[in-house]
């Protein structure tokens, strides 16, 4: 059975992989460049379990604008539940 930390490097690279198809950059830092506890740690300061769905929304969009990706606005909603989807399995876990 897998641990934690393996689940969550495991649907994190799923998430990055999904992301690809939607963004021209990388959304978030690959595991070379940090590791999962550190890509955690950040994830938590973004999206905080007290902010709402929009603020979430806010904390995306800026995340995009900020690297310079470029994305479809119809692809936004898809990036969004994607990257909530991911938060929420972190939450959980």
């Amino acid at each position: 059975m897998p641990t934690k930390k393996e689940l969550i490097t495991e649907n994190y690279l799923i998430l990055r992989k999904a992301l690809e198809e939607f963004v021209d950059k990388s959304l978030f830092p690959s595991l070379e460049e940090l590791e999962i506890v550190d890509v955690i740690y950040l994830l938590n300061l973004f999206f905080p379990k007290s902010k709402n769905d929009e603020e979430h929304l806010d904390m995306i969009k800026f995340l995009i604008s900020s690297k310079e990706i470029i994305i479809i606005d119809e692809h936004l909603p898809i990036v969004y539940n994607l990257i909530m989807d991911f938060i929420n399995f972190l939450n959980n876990i």
